[in-house]
């Protein structure tokens, strides 16, 4: 049993270090070149990096019986469900920020997508008293409430809008990204909706934010990938990205009746314009 506890903690340290890395190399870029999509990037890496140290404190103090420490654990189980519907918040903020970055939400818009966390957190921070959402034993052992499943619900609600704004630009006629960006961000959410079933069949089991942790790598992966590619100054796609296309659009020529046109231009002097 002691030695299942330390795999467990040194499992959600690993993660906790990995977000840590990423948290770093992306607040340096942000420092240079702040976007709204980054901002909210750290604001997810943090909250999950959290989470996965709040959920290290719920294993860590269970059996241990001290008034204080039962009101410990209140404190830390409040917050561990606090942060699962503002995880989902910011989540879908950062959709939005990739998909229109010059978008700027009206008060309404703002108002729709939080209220299901709010509503989820006066549920959070009444369970102390009611234990709906969770309840803790005199051993100070944590239970699973009645209205736990709101948690997880939440999260398929926030899940369902980003779909819905995800394939309407992807089905948009003037479709300005490539399938691959537009797929990856409709696969993000499937990692711990998969460690959510998983650990709502498994008691005991807590896996859901080790998987999105995992899950935010790969979108670091994404994000580096598209740096690569890109030209620090302009944005524009550099000669990396332009002769990667050029491959493509070749060998898919192949395989149709299209033609396929090379336009390019001279601007004199660009090194002063840029």
């Amino acid at each position: 049993m002691q030695i299942a506890m330390y795999l467990y903690i040194e499992t959600n340290l690993t993660g906790v270090i990995i977000l840590s890395i990423m948290y770093r190399y992306i607040s340096r870029l942000h420092m240079y070149q702040e976007t709204r999509e980054q901002k909210y990037f750290l604001v997810m890496l943090a909250i999950n990096a959290l989470l996965l140290l709040l959920d290290n404190g719920i294993y860590l103090l269970r059996g241990h019986h001290s008034f204080l420490l039962i009101i410990l654990n209140h404190i830390v189980c409040c917050l561990y469900f606090f942060f699962h519907s503002w995880f989902c918040y910011f989540w879908i903020q950062y959709i939005i920020a990739k998909l229109y970055p010059r978008h700027r939400q009206s008060l309404t818009e703002k108002i729709l997508l939080m209220m299901p966390s709010v509503i989820m957190s006066v549920i959070v921070f009444c369970s102390p008293v009611s234990g709906w959402i969770y309840y803790i034993t005199g051993d100070n052992r944590y239970h699973r409430g009645p209205l736990l499943w709101l948690t997880f619900a939440t999260g398929l609600l926030y899940a369902l809008v980003n779909t819905v704004i995800i394939v309407h630009e992807m089905i948009h006629p003037a479709m300005s990204r490539e399938k691959e960006t537009y797929m990856s961000l409709l696969l993000f959410p499937l990692p711990p909706i998969i460690g959510n079933i998983l650990q709502f069949k498994f008691y005991g089991l807590s896996i859901v934010w080790l998987c999105m942790a995992i899950t935010l790598l790969i979108l670091f992966v994404d994000m580096q990938n598209d740096l690569l590619s890109r030209d620090v100054v302009t944005g524009l796609y550099n000669r990396r990205q332009a002769n990667t296309q050029l491959t493509w659009e070749i060998q898919h020529l192949r395989q149709s009746s299209d033609l396929l046109f090379v336009a390019m231009i001279d601007v004199d002097h660009f090194k002063l314009i840029n």
